[in-house]
């Protein structure tokens, strides 16, 4: 419970910016962290729309690097966005590459090709993995 109650004070997002705190340096998709964290403390309704829990291993990181994060976004706990690895097992594991997270979330990428293509592996609850998007979502998009 010490380590839980450590790893989710150190791993919170903050109000700041919605950096998260111990971010591998280098990952550009920590902005799409960073972003769910936004999400999730301005859409007070969301964590019920999602309602579940996410690992993701983000691969290709600088210099092949891989790195953690999870989410939570459950109607019965405190959301949050975190580093490292869930103090409980998460409801979906997500594997994916850095670019293709970020691509992902700028719309660049559709999640149901990502998956079929290899490009982002999913275990556990896959119906859970289509709700993403909501997770994501950054509202509407610039015409740019």
């Amino acid at each position: 419970p010490a380590a839980a109650g450590a790893g989710a004070a150190a791993g919170a997002a903050g109000r700041a910016g919605d950096a998260i705190v111990g971010t591998p340096p280098g990952f550009e998709s920590d902005a799409v962290f960073a972003r769910m964290a936004a999400n999730l403390r301005t859409q007070p309704r969301l964590p019920a729309k999602v309602e579940g829990s996410f690992g993701f291993t983000v691969t290709g990181g600088p210099g092949g690097a891989v790195a953690e994060w999870w989410v939570v976004a459950r109607s019965d706990a405190a959301p949050r966005v975190a580093v490292g690895k869930p103090a409980t097992k998460p409801d979906c594991l997500v594997t994916i590459s850095d670019a293709h997270l970020v691509a992902l979330a700028a719309g660049k990428l559709n999640g149901m090709s990502a998956y079929l293509s290899g490009k982002m592996k999913l275990k556990g609850d896959m119906r859970l993995a289509q709700k993403l998007a909501a997770l994501i979502g950054a509202g509407p998009r610039s015409k740019l």
